[in-house]
């Protein structure tokens, strides 16, 4: 739920801002505002919180911003508290969403406006908003980045209470909202809370609004003094060699080999076993998710096989703060071969849920397979997480496995040390050092 994405760093206190932040942004009273005027837009600029202004600098003139254009923006103002990343991106056929929730409530959070963009004629029209990370985006030595800034809108905007006038937003994705005749609405960028400040700010992102009649393209087309895309150009060259079975593979999640079209449904109540081939459970959510592959391994008999997978999901969680639960952030599951673009063809078998520490599943005869970890929720913290897979069969002699995110990582993938572990290791995790290596009934 939109309610359970973390905030991958230890909140931003009103005691920390003055170093990052003008002296006169408030430091203990949200409702308190500057009496300096509000600064220009530029990536130099320091925050600081604003009343409900007209954010093209001009109280009094209401000067619309262009569509097809990629607009330069920066973090300006404060605001009390951020909207909730959303479960999906909001969409003109289904206007108005409902507000998804104010997180960080109780302290300032780096916020950019742009805008006005404005409907100029008489009947609705449908407004596609895209955006790149531009400099806000982060990237660590030797792992994948981290986005800074994601995108909502607004008819317009009050910092001090962000649940009021909301239009929609699409967390890191691109979403559509609804603009009546003669109305115009504004952009807010609000910081991602992923990061410390310090490290990023100040920093330009791109924002670009299509009333339906701009060319084919997005802004991060543009130039920018980052790269602004998550997505690879290709998938990477599969291993031409088979895994052997009965040993240990330590993987970082990666963003490398792509994206998938929504993810396995989680269905317990579809048995997971050698009893039978497990029906495909379905697809949940239609928008985009990282994946990552190992393998393949081979069953090289000419029967049918019972394979256990061991499944230790690493730092690959974080602690729902408000029911002290464990989420753990990318879902195990077991393909022939996978196909990002339909998640039933090849399907064999996944845990049903994501916090299971095996489960077994049959492979046909002479078949090779590969495991495939899926991204639960975007934006929620997978990349970067370490994990640990063995595949078992029945001859396994191996010792039992221990767990270390710095053995050989599986071919393919980038060396990429976690920077972002959670900072709490609940004791009810369990660690594959830990699991008996078993055998598999056949």
């Amino acid at each position: 739920t939109p309610s359970s994405y973390p905030s991958l760093r230890p909140s931003v206190t009103p005691s920390e801002l003055p170093s990052i932040f003008p002296s006169n942004a408030p430091t203990n009273n949200p409702s308190e505002n500057p009496t300096t005027p509000p600064t220009t837009s530029s990536p130099s600029s320091k925050p600081t919180l604003l009343p409900t202004t007209s954010p093209s600098n001009s109280p009094t003139v209401k000067v619309c911003q262009p569509d097809c254009t990629r607009i330069s923006a920066n973090f300006t103002t404060l605001s009390v508290g951020r909207v909730d990343i959303t479960a999906s991106p909001s969409t003109c056929d289904n206007f108005p969403p409902g507000f998804p929730g104010v997180v960080d409530p109780t302290i300032l959070v780096p916020t950019g406006i742009t805008g006005p963009f404005c409907n100029e004629e008489a009947r609705n029209l449908c407004a596609k908003i895209s955006f790149d990370q531009g400099s806000c985006e982060f990237v660590p030595p030797g792992s994948p980045p981290f986005p800074g800034v994601y995108l909502t809108a607004y008819s317009q905007f009050d910092p001090q209470n962000i649940a009021n006038d909301y239009l929609g937003s699409g967390g890191y994705q691109s979403f559509e909202i609804v603009v009546q005749p003669g109305s115009n609405f504004i952009l807010v960028g609000f910081f991602s809370n992923l990061l410390p400040p310090q490290v990023v700010l100040p920093c330009e992102y791109g924002v670009e609004v299509d009333f339906g009649k701009c060319p084919t393209r997005s802004p991060s087309s543009q130039p920018s003094s980052t790269p602004t895309t998550l997505r690879p150009s290709s998938l990477p060259s599969p291993s031409q060699t088979t895994r052997p079975a009965c040993e240990q593979v330590n993987s970082t999640f990666v963003d490398a080999f792509g994206q998938m079209d929504g993810r396995l449904i989680r269905n317990e109540s579809i048995p997971v076993s050698c009893d039978g081939p497990r029906p495909f459970p379905g697809v949940f959510g239609r928008f985009d998710r990282y994946f990552n592959i190992i393998g393949p391994f081979q069953n090289p008999d000419p029967v049918e096989q019972c394979v256990t997978l061991v499944w230790d999901y690493g730092t690959c969680f974080f602690v729902n703060q408000t029911t002290n639960e464990i989420v753990v952030t990318i879902h195990p599951s077991v393909y022939t071969t996978f196909d990002p673009n339909d998640l039933s063809a090849g399907y064999i078998s996944d845990s049903a849920v994501s916090n299971a520490t095996e489960f077994s599943f049959l492979v046909p005869p002479m078949t090779e397979f590969e495991f495939v970890a899926q991204e639960v929720d975007p934006g929620a913290g997978a990349l970067g997480c370490e994990y640990a897979i063995e595949v078992q069969v029945e001859n396994c002699t191996s010792a039992t496995p221990s767990f270390s995110p710095t053995t050989a990582f599986p071919s393919g993938s980038p060396t990429a040390s976690s920077t972002r572990r959670p900072t709490a290791s609940p004791s009810a995790k369990p660690s594959l050092s830990s699991l008996p290596t078993t055998s598999p009934s056949a």
